[in-house]
């Protein structure tokens, strides 16, 4: 997984992104985690306009600095690179394509952009586009957890989460109601999402491993 301690010091790359050193069996390689990379990886992946076959390409080449350095990690083999490319986009993206857990969405960086942007500002006192570059992602998805229940986003997350929907009672008809008209009126209401569209990627990923191969060695 990527570095997560709090001496660990993010490398500032030419493009203006940044990374941190992810540890797979013993090995150190640099992954671009930043908030804004992984948002327009998450991009890639949801975009029906580019072939699921031209995905893992594009996905390889925003995610490491020196592809043929995630190559050697992986001995050169297509099953470890697709392996190391299921746990690299799990915990760095976390999405899942392999065989990792998952759970109903309570937010989406596109549906609920305006409200991230407002209740970042709210809950933080900053903005969204100050933070991008300098954060991971791992980072900008525990913000978005943390924010309170009267932030735009934290009252959205709040209404779609049904284990806040009150027990039945006598006494608490017309707030179940109006819970039920909250959960109804702030539900995500995309059909397709990265979560979608990544799980054909797996034998993608390694069909696409010889020509990763060629293109690090060129």
């Amino acid at each position: 997984m990527t570095s997560s301690s709090l001496i660990a010091q993010r490398k500032r790359l030419e493009d203006g992104s940044t990374c941190s050193p992810y540890q797979w069996r013993g090995e150190a390689i640099d992954v671009r985690d930043d908030a804004n990379t992984v948002l327009h990886i998450l991009d890639i992946f949801a975009d029906e306009s580019i072939a699921e076959e031209d995905k893992p390409p594009l996905v390889v080449s925003k995610l490491f600095p020196k592809i043929e350095d995630a190559l050697t990690a992986c001995e050169n083999k297509a099953d470890t690179f697709s392996e190391f490319l299921q746990d690299v986009i799990w915990d760095v993206c976390g999405l899942n394509i392999g065989g990792h857990s998952d759970c109903e969405p309570l937010w989406d960086i596109n549906e609920d952009a305006e409200l991230i942007r407002s209740s970042f500002l709210q809950a933080y006192g900053t903005t969204w586009d100050e933070l991008r570059d300098k954060i991971s992602f791992a980072e900008f998805r525990a913000l978005i957890w943390g924010v309170p229940k009267d932030t735009p986003l934290g009252r959205a997350m709040y209404y779609r989460n049904t284990e806040t929907r009150p027990q039945s009672g006598e006494s608490n008809e017309a707030y179940i109601k109006e819970w039920d008209r909250l959960h109804d009126a702030f539900a995500l209401h995309k059909t397709t999402s990265s979560q979608d569209s990544i799980a054909a990627q797996d034998s993608a990923m390694s069909d696409s491993f010889l020509a990763l191969k060629r293109a690090a060695t060129r």
